[in-house]
């Protein structure tokens, strides 16, 4: 009788020349990014911040979809969704993102944002947001919108702000954003080895 004997298991050990890095699956921030019933990420719900008293303002239905949206008739509006974030690291925030106006006015004060709220209600607007100039591609259509930001604390505020400062500007009263498949992601590299 023959005995087999089997050879020891190879291990693969890679050099450091022949590690790459490779980033990892991006990790959405927001936790319902399509504001629909069971469109979940965790188990965390994200906190919602709006202006007004009723939450419900803040929604609407477009066909079949739940969508985010600020109030008509203001200049003064945010609807923003709180993430958990790292100071000093760099955030992708991805939105499909609708500007509506009333025929004959102009879009105006729509901004897809990103803000440090802290505990006393000091705002603080983070560079990289876009405004209605930046977004001429989503007036009276939806399109895909991005920006980055580097975050200044644990919790930053991402979301639409309807803002002007002169409370009776026509053009911000007749405008209207609206918001849906919100991500706020940050890219992590993992390092993994080359195997030849």
């Amino acid at each position: 009788m023959e005995s087999k004997v089997e050879a020891p298991e190879e291990k693969v050990v890679a050099s450091e020349s022949e590690v790459k890095e490779d980033p990892i699956l991006e990790l959405n921030k927001v936790n319902n990014p399509s504001f629909d019933k069971d469109d979940y990420v965790s188990s965390s719900p994200t906190t919602i911040k709006h202006f007004g008293n009723d939450k419900n303002d803040y929604f609407d239905s477009i066909s079949g979809d739940t969508v985010a949206k600020t109030k008509d008739n203001t200049t003064n509006d945010y609807i923003l969704f709180e993430v958990n974030t790292e100071k000093g690291k760099t955030y992708t925030v991805t939105g499909d993102v609708y500007i509506s106006v009333t025929d004959g006015k102009q879009a105006a004060g729509a901004f897809f944002d990103a803000k440090d709220i802290a505990a006393d209600r000091t705002q603080t607007t983070l560079a990289g947001g876009k405004s209605v100039a930046d977004m001429a591609d989503s007036v009276k259509k939806w399109s895909n919108q991005t920006f980055t930001f580097t975050a200044i604390s644990d919790k930053t505020s991402i979301g639409l702000i309807k803002w002007n400062e002169n409370p009776a500007d026509d053009n911000t009263l007749n405008t209207t954003i609206y918001l849906n498949n919100l991500k706020a992601v940050s890219y992590t590299h993992l390092t993994l080895p080359t195997i030849a």
